[in-house]
């Protein structure tokens, strides 16, 4: 088994993760819609390496066809379907949504600008799993309570300043 990147090592560790909802923050959080346009219109293999590698599942003949362009939306779906069952048996919830997050070195080195704000999340009173590893570029994970009511807040990564406590559910 492949070990997770150093990045998302932390991430696991310390039970954080951050975002920058103005640069990737489409609103769109459900774990069907998400890995679909990740796997078929962005063509990313990552996921489904990722859960090769780590959960097990044997999918190098749709790698192969990302790679090739040779599979449809709908054969893109019915795998996200299975992926999507897995995690919600594993995990224990009906209900799932997803989220990319990065490590605050991460969001500071690809996503933010000095003046920016990003969204610290606290994942240590919830359930989740890594899907895919990016790396410092962030990791995609499967949360069981909608990010919304996950504790977080706004900060200013360089200066170190809290702007708001957003939630403490």
């Amino acid at each position: 088994m492949k070990r997770f990147s150093q990045e998302l090592q932390q991430m696991l560790t310390e039970q954080k993760g951050y975002r920058n909802e103005e640069y990737s923050g489409s609103g769109i959080t459900d774990p069907e819609k998400v890995l679909t346009f990740e796997i078929y219109e962005l063509g990313n293999t990552d996921i489904s390496e990722f859960f090769q590698k780590h959960y097990g599942f044997d999918y190098p003949c749709i790698i192969e066809q990302l790679e090739e362009g040779r599979v449809t939306e709908e054969e893109i779906k019915v795998k996200v379907k299975r992926i999507i069952s897995y995690i919600s048996r594993k995990m224990g919830a009906k209900t799932l949504y997803c989220l990319w997050l990065a490590t605050r070195e991460g969001i500071r080195e690809n996503y933010v600008d000095a003046e920016d704000t990003v969204t610290e999340y606290n994942l240590s009173r919830i359930n989740y799993m890594p899907i895919c590893d990016l790396g410092d570029q962030g990791a995609l994970f499967i949360l069981d309570r909608h990010p919304n009511l996950i504790p977080h807040r706004e900060i200013f990564l360089e200066r170190e300043e809290e702007l708001s406590v957003v939630s403490l559910i």
